[in-house]
């Protein structure tokens, strides 16, 4: 991405998450996204979520379902996007948070 700071201070960037339901039953799924301004990201810039933050699906088996986020940026850098809490609540009392082990970098330019 590209940016021109100068003109506009922050950089809105749409970001979807994809969420597939691998089991053959219906599964409600929790999603959060995280912030991480103010917080200590020795590898990555801080970054803010706009707009809606949290997100509740209800994923029949076999089907998958996207969330649409926001991210904000405020200066050029690279930005590690993965700040999202993913929980799976099976059969109405077993919660399950899920594991987003991959790192997923965007990177920020100024024009």
């Amino acid at each position: 991405w590209k940016a021109d700071f100068k003109a506009t201070p922050l950089l809105q960037v749409n970001v979807t998450l994809h969420i597939t339901n691998c089991y053959d039953t219906e599964l409600e799924v929790l999603v959060t996204a995280k912030t991480t301004a103010g917080t200590d990201t020795s590898s990555t810039l801080p970054f803010i979520w706009s707009g809606m933050i949290k997100h509740r699906l209800e994923l029949r088996e076999q089907t998958t379902s996207s969330v649409d986020l926001t991210a904000v940026f405020s200066q050029p850098g690279v930005y590690d996007i993965n700040q999202v809490a993913v929980v799976v609540v099976r059969n109405s009392s077993e919660v399950v948070p899920q594991v987003l082990n991959s790192t997923s970098l965007l990177r920020v330019d100024s024009l």
